[in-house]
């Protein structure tokens, strides 16, 4: 719950609000859960939205918005709630900014009309 509670607190923050602009621009969406992927990104010109434990990562240092989750831990078992929260939020967020772009059901972006 504490952890939940932090995550809440957080939320409204403006790297949240910079990683949900840097999805709406983008052309595609890649989730990287490999290591060895994010080369590959970077080496394309990618913008990295980099979901953390730490503002120590390597990743925070080249990304152009990180989110630091910290999750709670019972017996040494750490959850995933509030990363699961986190990727869910966003998703949430990129779809309403693209809905506000285009219009319901049509297809065709507001601003061309």
């Amino acid at each position: 719950m504490a952890g939940m509670q932090e995550f809440k607190r957080d939320l409204h923050s403006s790297s949240f609000d910079d990683a949900v602009a840097l999805l709406v621009g983008a052309p595609s969406v890649w989730v990287m859960g490999a290591r060895r992927s994010f080369p590959v990104a970077a080496s394309r010109g990618a913008h990295l939205v980099a979901i953390t434990d730490s503002q120590m990562s390597p990743l925070a240092a080249l990304s152009a918005a990180t989110r630091v989750v910290h999750e709670s831990s019972t017996f040494g078992f750490r959850s995933l709630t509030n990363t699961m929260c986190l990727a869910q939020s966003l998703f949430i967020a990129l779809a309403y900014r693209t809905e506000l772009l285009y219009g319901p059901g049509d297809g065709d972006p507001v601003s061309d009309r």
